[in-house]
């Protein structure tokens, strides 16, 4: 099995289907992010299912502890 990707970095944040509400919660809770753009795939990384939401693993580079890191958050749970 392998999988090829480029690492790319960007300004995320979790925000509603309220464009205003959205534009407010990006002012505080936006923080610098890295994750992977998958480009292929072979073999069982083809044929496994999803095992999880990006960013959202209990893992010390998550999107959840980027914001704890950041201040964006108080707690990391």
């Amino acid at each position: 099995s392998s999988l090829a990707a480029y690492e790319m970095e960007d300004i995320v944040w979790l925000g509603s289907d309220d464009l205003m509400d959205s534009i407010e919660q990006h002012m505080q809770f936006s923080v610098p992010f890295s994750f992977g753009c998958l480009t292929s795939e072979e073999g069982l990384f083809k044929t496994q299912y999803a095992d999880g939401i990006m960013g959202l693993a209990k893992s010390q580079i998550s999107f959840i502890h980027e914001m704890y890191n950041s201040g964006s958050i108080l707690h990391h749970a």
